[in-house]
């Protein structure tokens, strides 16, 4: 699908340098997948979410499971 939409030029100029992408369609794409994985997440965290202090194991296991991994 086509559109035009008026973005503010230091805010995409920003955003080519931060994420190092040159094609505008592609940059829009990319931030509003960004967009939907933000909202997303914050609907499963309670408010001012984040990790219980009680459930530190399981957030070890998964920061090895990144290393693993080599992300």
């Amino acid at each position: 699908m086509q559109t035009t939409i008026n973005i503010d030029h230091d805010l995409l100029e920003q955003a080519n340098r931060v994420t190092g992408l040159q094609d505008r369609a592609k940059l829009v794409r990319e931030a509003l997948h960004a967009l939907i994985a933000r909202e997303c997440a914050r609907r499963f965290l309670p408010p001012g979410g984040g990790v219980e202090e009680g459930d530190r194991g399981s957030r070890k296991l998964w920061n090895t499971g990144k290393r693993r991994l080599g992300l």
